[in-house]
């Protein structure tokens, strides 16, 4: 299982991350924001676990794991339309977020298939919503 979460975390990085972030957007963390990457994974890390067992695990529902992001980006909408005024910016991160499920979603599915294990693809894919979050949204000294 470690080897399998390895392969698929280092294949994920290379292969999707480091090209997305070259071509498409720029979501690779600097070294400064490194310490933010690792608090924000442990959040990805429960999300995307829970998502994969729910969605490609034993009995998952056909067309389930694009439900699930439909609902998360319908969660991000609703959570600007209540604080327009400091969460408009979470609108901005939309087209990001839709590029990162297209291709993360495509590598889970792959992932599934060949390991017929939810939690390979999870942390791949946690690894690189942490990246992406910690690289997007702003940071706020108070």
């Amino acid at each position: 299982m470690a080897i399998a979460i390895l392969a698929a975390s280092g294949y994920a990085t290379l292969a999707f991350a480091v090209p997305t972030d070259r071509f498409v957007t720029a979501l690779l963390p600097g070294l400064e924001r490194l310490h933010l990457v690792l608090a924000i994974f442990v959040g990805t890390l429960v999300y995307c676990l829970a998502d994969e067992w729910a969605t490609r695990g034993p009995g998952a529902a056909r067309g389930g794991y694009w439900l699930t992001k439909l609902l998360f980006l319908i969660s991000l909408l609703a959570a600007v339309a209540l604080n327009l005024n400091e969460l408009f910016f979470l609108v901005i991160i939309v087209p990001a977020i839709l590029v990162l499920f297209l291709i993360y979603g495509l590598l889970s599915g792959w992932v599934y298939r060949r390991t017929r294990h939810p939690a390979v693809a999870a942390v791949a894919n946690a690894i690189a919503f942490a990246c992406a979050v910690a690289v997007t949204f702003p940071l706020v000294a108070v």
